[in-house]
């Protein structure tokens, strides 16, 4: 679940498998929407025919965008015996239900309705030059950030993240492809998928070789505001995506520069572990030998630092280069985090809770302040799945995301 406000003042929450709920400006009363209202929570086949006639609706993360729309991040299909919207495509038997699923829509307010424009985020053939037969990975969106005064909107999904145009209009008949192994086609609307993966060894036995590759959930999303690059976490490692300090000429080409800063060899420090495991990089750790990050939410400060909160370690603040500059787990209510967001009016920053105890704010000096069973009574035993903000100054509003769905927007001091 998650909710936010559009540039417009209308809020928008996802609502899980209930759909997309939207009060618009000036109203009293939610809108629902469903999959009878447009929701399309399934891509398509190269043909532009609907890759599932029987899809499954969660709408996991939201951000808004301009005014009247909003971007919104879908769950994958499962379906028992089959591998999951991760492996399915490289599967023995894809299934198109289940790799096609989830990803993520554009909505626009249309009349007393929605229109919807779908992202189907996966690389077509002759795109990725080591998978020539096209490449389909991310599927769960589990948070997403507009980039407000840009044409870019960032998803952070399940194996990576990725970026989309936010004004595409759409097209089914595309078939992924954008400039990567062929440079003459470029329709899909997204460029995917970057990682700050790390190898590690499958198993603590040390006659088991197998290594893996480690990456998952980047629910860390922020915009740097000193740079207007990109901080994403997920749940192994955190990275600067360089994407608007690149040179490169056009989007595109500051995106494969971007991807090469966080992934290549020689920018091993670009994958920041804010917790450090025992054994890094360049050596393969064992389970053992690892302390995952877990990261739950990103919160980017203006002079290029970050503060970083994490689903199991609390919560810490590093420099644009990942060096640890401050750890506040300690003032915390507790160590599981559930999101994070920096207050504009005042650059404290709020910290929800994972598994309830209501919120908490650090200000600037250090000092910190809880609101937790006093202000929320009973609906501080809820979990906060996000935290967004709307405007700046004085008339910023804090909107809060509670798991049984509840939606505080806060104001004032």
């Amino acid at each position: 679940m998650g909710a936010t406000a559009d540039e417009g003042g209308n809020l928008w929450v996802a609502g899980g498998t209930d759909g997309v709920f939207v009060l618009r400006s000036g109203s009293s009363s939610f809108q629902k929407f469903g999959l009878a209202d447009g929701l399309h929570p399934y891509g398509y086949m190269p043909d532009g025919s609907p890759a599932d006639k029987n899809p499954y609706l969660e709408a996991l993360s939201i951000s808004g965008g301009p005014a009247g729309s909003a971007f919104v991040g879908y769950m994958g299909k499962t379906v028992q015996g089959e591998a999951g919207c991760e492996d399915n495509w490289d599967s023995s038997n894809p299934d198109p239900a289940v790799y096609k699923s989830g990803d993520a829509d554009r909505l626009t307010l249309s009349g007393n309705g929605i229109s919807v424009v779908h992202y189907d985020i996966f690389s077509g053939p002759n795109v990725v030059p080591n998978e020539m037969r096209g490449r389909e990975k991310l599927c769960n969106i589990v948070r997403i950030v507009y980039q407000h005064g840009t044409n870019y909107v960032w998803f952070g999904g399940n194996h990576g993240f990725a970026l989309g145009q936010a004004n595409f209009p759409g097209n089914p008949t595309c078939n992924g492809e954008y400039p990567g192994k062929q440079s003459s086609i470029n329709c899909a609307g997204v460029f995917e998928h970057t990682h700050p993966a790390i190898n590690g060894y499958a198993t603590d036995d040390p006659n088991d070789h197998r290594v893996w590759y480690l990456t998952e959930d980047y629910y860390g999303i922020a915009v740097d505001p000193l740079t207007q690059d990109i901080w994403f976490g997920g749940q192994i490692r955190t990275t600067r995506f360089k994407f608007s300090s690149s040179t490169g000429s056009d989007p595109l080409s500051r995106y494969y520069d971007a991807e090469l800063h966080t992934e290549d060899s020689p920018y091993a420090s670009n994958r920041i572990d804010v917790w450090p495991d025992p054994v890094g990089e360049p050596n393969i750790p064992r389970p053992s030998q690892r302390v995952d990050d877990a990261v739950a939410g990103i919160a980017a400060m203006p002079d290029g630092s970050a503060w970083i909160g994490s689903f199991a370690h609390g919560l810490r603040r590093i420099d644009g280069y990942g060096t640890l500059l401050d750890d506040a787990t300690a003032k915390l209510l507790a160590k599981n985090i559930g999101a994070l967001a920096r207050d504009p009016k005042d650059d404290s920053v709020w910290i929800g809770y994972r598994w309830g105890g209501g919120v908490s704010r650090l200000k600037k000096d250090g000092s910190i302040q809880h609101f937790s069973w006093t202000a929320f009574g009973d609906l501080a035993n809820s979990p906060v799945r996000d935290i967004q903000t709307e405007g700046s100054g004085d008339s910023r509003k804090v909107i809060v995301s509670f798991e049984i769905g509840v939606v505080g927007v806060f104001s004032g001091n």
